[in-house]
């Protein structure tokens, strides 16, 4: 029933009513009438399954946290005015604002109308189809049909670090990073000298240099190309908490996919294990600009399961298919309970044979917290737990560090820069 016949249908009966004759007759009289304008108005009613023409216009792939747009391109090819509603039935993590459309298409034209939308969360999702109505030329009757107009779209990482990355690769660039001759007992391809840094094997110091300026320097080599690099990310049940509003995993997607692109851009090889109890996602490592999208595309499904993560089980499975000597970057959360008692047991697996990097996530509402002047008691309270928090996640990383890995523990836009910048200080100094 449409709007305009619910009320000719009250007026008529209101008139029945009012009217000086039987009200039930005159009442079956008015009905009657209204039946027989419904009719004829709906045997002129277009069919629906055929006009209006309505197109949808989506992108295919939208990184997480985006607005996108929905555009309906709908014609009218009849010779009279049509009024139709669109009824469209979008998945509800692409987030849009209306899912119900109502315009008027003038004779011969074409129009446009649009939805706004922006996804809540990563993976791909299904416009099963709409619903297209169309009244009758009197707006009495009306018609609809379900036309099938399958979409799929794909809600991919966010990368906000994509710039970052860029940036790490022109300064790539300025290095020379290229194919080297392997280092014989001379040294091999000297690219420059530079102060050393914490972490820097002791066995490159340059000791003319060191004795000569009175402070440690070290020899920096023209980094070698095919060296491998292995993701592990952590899926279980603490990459589901949210920091900084969204989940702990989508900064370390982000991480990784900087990671991967500025070692496929230096010419390095890169993969990814992604696990919680059991390994759910592998790409083996490849270089080449195609990686960082073969990345995007494997990693827009991944979503954190609510388990305790098996470390030592991936740990295998990952050695057992990627022997040769890596460095390994492991992105998972300095949880209490979870690093005594799992990481760190596991972490000799790879340390013995592989360079260990652990990257997480840090809510930076703890140091906020931590370094606030309180005012009222319960300021005090928030203090003394964020102080608290923080302690537990410096000792969580000593122990790693202990267990042969190095420890990055970084604010959520400030992890990728430091993994890649990590990265590029091991390329530099060969410790692979």
């Amino acid at each position: 029933m449409t709007r305009r016949l619910a009320v000719v249908a009250l007026l008529g009966a209101v008139a029945a009513v009012g009217s000086p004759g039987p009200a039930a007759l005159t009442l079956v009289v008015v009905n009657a009438a209204v039946v027989a304008l419904w009719a004829i108005d709906r045997g002129r009613t277009v069919a629906p399954e055929r006009h209006p023409g309505v197109e949808r216009v989506v992108r295919s792939t939208v990184p997480y946290g985006d607005p996108m747009t929905i555009r309906y391109r709908v014609s009218n090819p009849t010779n009279r005015r049509l009024r139709a509603t669109i009824a469209d039935h979008p998945d509800s993590a692409l987030g849009a604002r209306s899912r119900r459309l109502a315009t008027d298409v003038e004779a011969h034209s074409t129009i446009e109308v649009e939805i706004d939308a922006r996804p809540t969360r990563r993976g791909r999702f299904r416009f099963d189809g709409m619903v297209v109505s169309v009244e009758g030329p009197w707006g009495l009757a009306a018609r609809q049909a379900t036309r099938p107009m399958i979409h799929v779209v794909s809600v991919t990482p966010a990368f906000g670090s994509r710039r970052a990355a860029a940036l790490a690769i022109d300064a790539v660039r300025l290095l020379e990073v290229g194919t080297r001759a392997v280092r014989g007992a001379g040294g091999g391809d000297l690219d420059h000298l530079r102060d050393h840094r914490p972490g820097d094997d002791v066995r490159h110091l340059d000791q003319a240099a060191t004795a000569r300026l009175g402070r440690p320097v070290v020899k920096v080599w023209r980094a070698e190309r095919d060296q491998p690099v292995l993701v592990l990310v952590d899926v279980g049940r603490t990459m589901a908490a949210r920091v900084a509003g969204q989940p702990r995993l989508e900064w370390t997607l982000d991480a990784a996919l900087a990671l991967t692109a500025v070692a496929s851009r230096v010419g390095d090889r890169i993969g990814l294990v992604a696990y919680d109890t059991a390994v759910r996602q592998m790409i083996p490592p490849r270089g080449g600009a195609g990686q960082l999208s073969v990345m995007v595309d494997a990693l827009t499904d991944l979503q954190p399961s609510l388990v305790e993560s098996d470390h030592r089980r991936a740990f295998a499975a990952a050695l057992a298919r990627f022997p040769r000597r890596a460095m390994v970057v492991l992105l998972t959360e300095l949880a209490e309970g979870t690093v005594p008692e799992t990481l760190v047991p596991a972490l000799p697996l790879v340390a013995r044979r592989h360079l260990v990097t652990i990257g997480s996530v840090v809510d930076p509402a703890l140091a906020a917290w931590a370094t606030e002047r309180p005012d009222d008691l319960a300021a005090v309270h928030r203090q003394a737990a964020a102080s608290a928090a923080l302690d537990d996640r410096r000792r969580l990383a000593a122990s790693a560090v202990a267990a042969g890995a190095s420890v990055i523990d970084a604010e959520p836009d400030a992890l990728a820069g430091r993994l890649t910048d990590a990265y590029l200080d091991v390329k530099s100094v060969g410790r692979l």
